[in-house]
This record gives C-alpha cells, sequence and structure tokens, in this order.
C-alpha cells in the first residue's frame, strides 16, 4: 500500500498531510503511529486528511495525534491545509471556509504569505478537578475548550517550564477525554512565550489552539491587552481578541517541506 503524502509545518508543529478528495482514505491507528514515527516513519506530531465538505465549509480535514487518536481541533494544521489547497490550485478563493470535528473556522490569505484563521466565539470553560488543584504546585490560570481542550498553567520563565507535571497529568488521566497542557510566561500584557505539551503527541515545538485558549483565558483575567504577540522557541504567532464575546484572530505562516510516497 503507498499512500502519497505532503510534509508541512508551521511555527515548526509539523504534519503529514494527505489529499482525500477524490477518494475516501482511511488509515489504521497502526499506520498513523508508523507514518508518526521519526525514527521508522516520516516524522510528525499530526497526520491531516483533507476531504470534501461534509457541511456548509469549502473543505473538511480530520486530524489524529502521533499516537493514532483523532483531536478535534489544529489552528497550526488549518493553516496548513489552506496553503496546501491554495499551492495545489484546489481553490482560487481569498477566504474559505474549514471544517474538523471541532467546528469551522475561516481562513484567509494576506499577499505576505501570513494565512489569517477567523474562529468564532465558541470557548467553554472546563472544570478542573479539585485534585488536581491540590496536587500540582504551580499556578492554574484556567482551562478551556475551543474546539479541542486546554489546561493553562502560568510560570516565572518559560525555559524551566515543569514539563513533568505534564506528564503526570496526561498519566493521571485527570480530564476524561485527555487534555493539551500550554504552560505561559506572561513577559508583558502584550508579549507572552508558552510551551505546550499536546496529548498523543508530547510537547510540541507550537501550538496554536493552545495559544488562543491562552489568550482567551488571559483576556477573561485582564491579564492581557486585545493584541498579543505569541512567542514560540519556533517563532512569532499574532492574535487579536477584542472582547470575550468576539472572534479570535490568528496570523501566521505555514509551508511546505517536501512530498514523497509512503510504503505502509
Amino acid at each position: 500500500m503507498k499512500i502519497s503524502f505532503t510534509k508541512m509545518e508551521a511555527l515548526g508543529n509539523d504534519f503529514i498531510v494527505i489529499n482525500a478528495l477524490k477518494k475516501k482514505i482511511n488509515l489504521p491507528r497502526i499506520l498513523i503511529k508508523k507514518m508518526a514515527d521519526r525514527h521508522f516513519g516520516i516524522g510528525a506530531d499530526q497526520i491531516l486528511i483533507i476531504e470534501r465538505s461534509k457541511n456548509d465549509a469549502d473543505f473538511n480535514y480530520r486530524i489524529f495525534n502521533a499516537d493514532g487518536n483523532e483531536a478535534e481541533q489544529c489552528l497550526n494544521g488549518i493553516r496548513c491545509v489552506a496553503h496546501y489547497l491554495q499551492q495545489k490550485k484546489n481553490t482560487r478563493k481569498k477566504q474559505l471556509k474549514i471544517s474538523c470535528l471541532g467546528g469551522i473556522s475561516q481562513v484567509s490569505f494576506q499577499k505576505n504569505g501570513k494565512i489569517i484563521v477567523t474562529l468564532p466565539h465558541n470557548a467553554k470553560p472546563i472544570a478542573i478537578p479539585e485534585i488536581l488543584k491540590n496536587t500540582i504546585p504551580i499556578e492554574i490560570l484556567g482551562a478551556v475548550n475551543i474546539g479541542n481542550p486546554h489546561l493553562i498553567l502560568r510560570v516565572d520563565s518559560i525555559i524551566n517550564a515543569p514539563l513533568h507535571l505534564a506528564e503526570l497529568i496526561t498519566r493521571k488521566r485527570y480530564f476524561r477525554n485527555g487534555i493539551n497542557i500550554t504552560f505561559v510566561e506572561i513577559v508583558t500584557p502584550s508579549h507572552i512565550k508558552l510551551r505546550t505539551y499536546e496529548r498523543g503527541s508530547g510537547e510540541t515545538l507550537s501550538c496554536s489552539s493552545g495559544a488562543t485558549a491562552t489568550v482567551i483565558t488571559g483576556r477573561a483575567l485582564e491579564l492581557l491587552e486585545k493584541n498579543v504577540k505569541v512567542e514560540f522557541s519556533s517563532g512569532i504567532l499574532e492574535i487579536c481578541h477584542e472582547s470575550p464575546l468576539s472572534p479570535v484572530f490568528l496570523k501566521g505562516n505555514a509551508k511546505i517541506v517536501f512530498e514523497g510516497q509512503f510504503s505502509g
């Protein structure tokens, strides 16, 4: 079985993108894990499968973590999907509606190559178990679902972020469906630094949905301004969140790295 793929990245968050617009593709979990393996496969944080739309969107895509489990949302991934569709001339539109399990988002292309994702106001708070509050010696800013779930932990220095706590939270399964864990250092109200530990993938170089969840949480707590520069070790993401009831706009890039075929 040979699978054509495109390797892509957005702020160092890397993906295997598979075009299923003409033929439906279902990958078994064992094959997803094999493809995502960085030593014996292609290597990726997640696998994205682009499909025909099932709703009012222009396109749909599915997201699979490196462990084979399906995820609901990926805002680095949606920029890669949009960039792929534009570069492969699957669309001539300047704006697209793209859906996934987490809902429909709008993307628009800028002349400088940046892609703006508009995430509608759909953030829902997640209850934090009391046992977790009493277990970890770190400030919990909150937990929110923006299509996928995120726990936000504040640290004084992102360099020394205690990733072992993320592993502990994941292992203990304090949240029934698992949760992505983001550590944030608030440099100024308009500048934050992040590290994210994603369920099913471990630490990734960046996570735009984690950044969005962090800005939403920080705005609700009046810790952040409406325009925020989000700094990862791999680059910068720009986010604008006017008010708690307004959409979130995030701006970043995406890139094709290489293409090939994988023999499963």
